[in-house]
């Protein structure tokens, strides 16, 4: 169950130019098919992403916790800022002639923290910061340029293979692809109780917002974002 968020969600898959910068775009014939989300000026596609595109390595989004993420790649320091920001905890490979890290995002308490999120990238990490906390990244066996989502996204792959993996993009630009998938679903009786006091409308629901942000360079995938949260 996720961590539920005072601010809207949502799943998005974004390729970015390795400058860093988003430029979004709009195609027309994509627009018509996307639903205005609160937050999101550009839509997204209505319903939820295939859960597949939420597993990486032995890791799901949404179930996995830092515990259990400890236990599978191994311990690692934490990057947890009180203000409000995901905790970061970082991995990197150890044997690869061309270095991997992937950096897991989670939210709520210690290791029972939920995993909400990830990025795979090309290249070495030393640390990570999380608001003014800075962890360093460890060494996983897992990380390793075979990690890849259960739909088969990974690193390296081409810009054509990942958009039969996802299909057409909701933007694209030279350096990046974009996607975003936004749906409501019912808050469940048993989970009401733990809500705000001022959340008592009827019925309850929660925003879902998924992300992914995939950046490229020269037709190749050299980083990919995967995000997905619940607010109300």
């Amino acid at each position: 169950m996720f961590n539920k968020f005072l601010q809207k969600t949502f799943l998005i898959v974004v390729v970015v130019a390795v400058n860093g910068s988003f430029n979004y775009l709009f195609a027309g014939t994509v627009f018509q098919k996307l639903a205005p989300v609160r937050g999101l000026p550009f839509g997204a596609y209505a319903g939820e992403i295939s859960k597949e595109h939420l597993v990486i390595g032995p890791i799901t989004i949404g179930e996995d916790s830092i515990g259990s993420l400890f236990s599978k790649f191994g311990k690692s320091d934490v990057a947890k800022d009180d203000a409000g920001a995901p905790a970061l905890i970082c991995y990197t490979s150890n044997k690869e002639a061309t270095p991997i890290t992937v950096v897991f995002e989670a939210w709520g308490k210690a290791r029972e923290s939920e995993i909400i999120g990830f990025t795979l990238l090309l290249g070495k990490k030393k640390n990570v910061k999380s608001g003014k906390v800075i962890a360093k990244c460890s060494n996983s066996a897992l990380v390793n340029h075979g990690l890849m989502t259960k739909s088969g996204m990974r690193m390296g792959l081409g810009v054509n293979e990942f958009k039969k993996i996802l299909g057409e993009p909701l933007q694209e630009t030279p350096s990046e692809i974009y996607y975003a998938y936004s749906n409501r679903r019912s808050v469940p009786v048993g989970e009401q109780a733990t809500l705000p006091k001022q959340a008592n409308s009827v019925p309850l629901q929660y925003d879902v917002l998924s992300t992914v942000e995939i950046l490229k360079q020269k037709e190749r995938v050299i980083s990919i974002s995967i995000r997905k949260t619940e607010t109300f």
